[in-house]
């Protein structure tokens, strides 16, 4: 896996959101959750480069939003995101597996591993 800046592609997903027609809200909502995983990991000493997008880097990223006080349900927004985000890497070829992501049961808080 390349050792890509993530906020370079969090750039090129927004544009490639924009010519998908995707709506500017939702452009701005994935912006968003990046920009807090980026700040994350620059945080914890990690670089912020697209091999650092693991199912425990995204875990951690997680947990660490809900000690934060984090409502469910803009956790489950963030981790959707970054889901959204590691299935257009896959399908642009900016990595030639599919991303481990994860998902949160938002009632009762608890992580699982999925695969798409």
């Amino acid at each position: 896996m390349a050792h890509l800046e993530l906020s370079k592609l969090a750039l090129h997903y927004a544009q490639s959101n924009t010519a998908e027609g995707k709506s500017p809200r939702t452009i701005d909502g994935y912006t968003y959750i990046l920009s807090l995983y980026i700040r994350y990991l620059t945080t914890t000493g990690a670089p912020a480069v697209l091999p650092a997008l693991t199912l425990d880097s995204a875990r951690e990223f997680t947990l660490h939003e809900q000690s934060r006080g984090m409502s469910p349900y803009s956790v489950q927004d963030e981790v959707r995101g970054l889901k959204a985000f590691a299935s257009w890497l896959v399908r642009e070829g900016y990595t030639p597996e599919n991303v481990p992501v994860i998902e949160i049961d938002w009632w009762q808080g608890s992580i699982r591993d999925i695969g798409y």
